[in-house]
């Protein structure tokens, strides 16, 4: 079940420490296969999540992380247009969806306006998932188009677009990390000018929140994912431009 995701991203927090975790369920609001529909719903649920979050605060709640997959990626984007000029602690885009989000205002797309800190995942770019930069640091995964190990999958593209919950879930706890290096942007990556490189910096729930724009990560095939701190000597013997 596509939802599993949220029971080990929980389990994975509680197992961390103390957290209060809230799961938005709105589920028979995105049902396949009426995507217009689910797109169409996402401001509707963006301002519901608002007034949660103003509940919360109500009752002295100040650091807010909220964290979306896909379409869900987008509805705090409508959350913070109802909250400003209050901001959000942060925010986590999960592959943030991108058919019919191409082309909308900023306003209406998770963006790095949204929130004190946007970090987001790319996972299957350019087909499910958005290609465009849309926080204050966007993480590649293995170039950001297709994961390693979803092409034997039977869904391939939906394998690469799930994986963004699977390398954030296992980064709670990792003991190694998912190190990634910065890159100018996509197309210089694509045109294999982005050799790896320090300073390395970690993605996923530890991000340090002090780093800016494009960067590229590389994982392994099978779970577990993160590779550790990666040497530029080892990433030019695996080519990873492949």
């Amino acid at each position: 079940m596509y939802l599993d995701y949220l029971v080990v991203m929980r389990n994975e927090y509680l197992k961390k420490g103390s957290y209060n975790l809230i799961a938005v369920d709105w589920h028979r609001l995105a049902t396949a296969p009426c995507y217009p529909v689910a797109v169409h719903n996402v401001p509707h649920v963006g301002d519901c999540l608002a007034q949660l979050i103003e509940r919360l605060r109500d009752y002295g709640a100040t650091n807010i992380h909220v964290i979306g997959f896909s379409l869900g990626a987008h509805v705090p984007a409508f959350a913070a247009n109802v909250l400003h000029p209050y901001q959000l602690t942060r925010i986590t885009g999960l592959d943030p969806a991108m058919p019919l989000f191409v082309t909308v205002d900023k306003s209406e797309k998770l963006d790095a306006s949204d929130a004190e800190f946007v970090d987001v995942l790319h996972t299957n770019a350019f087909i499910q998932g958005q290609f465009e930069a849309s926080g204050h640091i966007d993480f590649y995964v293995n170039g950001g188009v297709n994961q390693p190990g979803c092409w034997g999958h039977g869904n391939p593209f939906g394998c690469s677009h799930h994986r963004s919950t699977e390398y954030f879930a296992e980064s709670i706890n990792t003991k190694i990390g998912f190190w990634g290096w910065p890159c100018s942007g996509f197309l210089t990556y694509l045109l294999g000018l982005c050799p790896p490189r320090f300073p390395a910096v970690l993605m996923g729930d530890d991000v340090n929140r002090d780093y800016r724009g494009f960067y590229l990560v590389k994982t392994k095939a099978q779970s577990p994912f993160a590779e550790g701190m990666f040497s530029v000597e080892d990433l030019y013997q695996q080519n990873i431009y492949q």
